[in-house]
């Protein structure tokens, strides 16, 4: 089924008019909140879900509304594709000792994703054909939400699978608004020179390409 409010997102996106509101945020109260909230459906499943959180974790500057929706969308994911007696934990902690970025993973032990669709299953309206991301449901558009929010929060987002252990969403944002990268785009109609300039720009910013306008 189209979910409307994603396809209204993803223009706002498209348009540029998609604004956050940052504020200092407890990360730890929106992950709780999202728990609670997917607690329902989880237990029609039969799947367990649970919050593993680092204690003393420091508010972040957060649009609370756009944040609590990538978490939201990360968990409904791996519902989908999580089986009966699976499970699916939401982590926060300090991505770092020096503490200038906050990372969460939803981890679910579902049946992955193959290593060919890794890099593309965040793009708009991809669909991986087999494994436990988008098949069959919605149009694509929820992790390449997930992906342009954390963006736009100074983040970045990627996924990691471990065969016959599922899959883990990972991604970071700095902890100060003064850390928060800028975004950059770059178009280029060739693709080796778009990797080659992605790879050096991705040490400072966050990168988007195309091959044309």
């Amino acid at each position: 089924s189209i979910c409307m409010n994603d396809l209204l997102d993803a223009t706002r996106l498209d348009t540029g008019k998609l604004r956050l509101e940052f504020k200092p945020t407890a990360l730890e109260v929106l992950v709780q909140r999202a728990v609670t909230a997917f607690g329902p459906a989880a237990t029609r499943k039969q799947i367990a879900l649970r919050a593993e959180l680092q204690p003393g974790l420091p508010q972040v500057p957060l649009d609370e509304h756009r944040f609590a929706q990538v978490i939201s969308n990360l968990i409904s994911n791996a519902l989908k594709h999580t089986s009966t007696g699976g499970e699916i934990v939401i982590k926060a902690t300090l991505a770092s000792s020096t503490s200038k970025l906050l990372q969460v993973t939803v981890s679910d032990t579902g049946c992955g994703i193959p290593s060919e669709d890794q890099e593309r299953v965040f793009e708009r309206l991809y669909q991986v054909k087999a494994g436990d991301a988008a098949t069959g449901h919605g149009v694509g558009l929820g992790l390449y939400l997930c992906r342009e929010l954390v963006q736009l929060h100074g983040g970045r987002i990627w996924v990691e699978h471990a065969p016959g252990k599922g899959s883990t969403f990972c991604f970071v944002v700095p902890t100060t608004q003064e850390l928060v990268c800028s975004n950059v785009l770059i178009v280029d109609d060739d693709p080796d020179l778009l990797e080659m300039l992605s790879a050096i720009l991705r040490i400072e910013f966050n990168v988007r390409t195309a091959c044309d306008g």
